[in-house]
């Protein structure tokens, strides 16, 4: 493949991986302006930033690779398989649950409220469950990358190809699945507040 091909194709990606992170920002705000009001929403941000942000980088990164995962191989006319496409879809429930404390008073005029009601209660477990499908999608497109050579010849990223991604991959799983389920129990237990509000 062509190294101009490349170039694009990683400008293309950012791109998308911008946009996928900016929409997820978009819809944060959107959800409580909508609920409150753009100021709430804006000290809403202010108090979450950081889960805010890294939901939202973890998910535009991903986009990115899911972009480029999806270009090279139409490049190349080989296939990545099917499940990329469904890895970065916790970021979006996980701000959705961020948001649902907010969005209370409306949701009971939907027929909904038991389940606003369990999204406020368990905010932070939805949060942590996001950044860690993040961690899981991102090393999953890793590692189909790194399988398929979908490198350009000389690229920095190539360590990928010396590093065994499936275990890299496993091992995120396995780590995700645990915090996970550590944080549910400190939640249970009432060692972790799960709700913040």
């Amino acid at each position: 493949m062509q190294s101009e091909d490349f170039n694009a194709l990683k400008t293309r990606a950012i791109i998308a991986g911008f946009a996928g992170g900016s929409a997820l920002l978009l819809l944060y705000f959107g959800i409580l302006t909508v609920a409150q009001s753009f100021e709430h929403a804006l000290d809403s941000f202010r108090e979450l930033w950081y889960w805010i942000l890294a939901l939202s980088a973890g998910f535009g990164t991903q986009m990115a690779l899911y972009y480029y995962i999806r270009a090279v191989s139409k490049l190349r006319k080989a296939h990545a398989g099917a499940g990329v496409a469904a890895s970065g879809g916790m970021s979006g429930v996980a701000m959705v649950a961020c948001c649902a404390h907010h969005v209370s008073d409306v949701l009971p005029i939907l027929g909904v409220s038991a389940a606003a009601l369990f999204l406020t209660e368990y905010q932070l477990l939805f949060m942590v469950l996001g950044l860690l499908s993040n961690l899981v999608g991102l090393a999953f497109m890793l590692k189909i990358i790194a399988q398929n050579g979908f490198l350009q010849e000389g690229s920095r990223f190539q360590v990928l190809y010396r590093v065994n991604m499936e275990r890299v991959f496993r091992v995120t799983l396995v780590v995700a699945v645990l915090t996970f389920v550590l944080v549910a129990i400190a939640g249970y237990l009432g060692v972790v507040d799960l709700s913040p509000y």
